[in-house]
């Protein structure tokens, strides 16, 4: 949440302070605001990711992985994408 309210003050100029959650857990974003934030830990930082939503139905996401072994993958692969070979 600090790195969103970080981005918040890049993108908008000014300081949100603190968001507050809504009943689904997701902060509350001000008016005409998109963004998206990891629940990753990587080298030891999260991200989060704002921008001005352009229109009622803007949406945006992020994602953090580590790298995997060439093992790792080929057993990890075949879950989330059929088409690709086992190693």
């Amino acid at each position: 949440r600090i790195a969103s309210r970080t981005a918040l003050r890049e993108v908008t100029g000014r300081d949100p302070g603190w968001l507050p959650i809504g009943p689904d857990g997701r902060p509350q974003l001000p008016a005409g605001i998109a963004a998206s934030l990891s629940h990753t830990e990587l080298a030891g930082k999260r991200v989060a990711v704002v921008a001005v939503a352009q229109t009622l139905r803007a949406r945006i996401g992020i994602d953090v992985e580590g790298i995997v072994s060439a093992d790792r993958f080929a057993k990890l692969a075949p879950r989330f994408e059929p088409s690709v070979p086992h190693i």
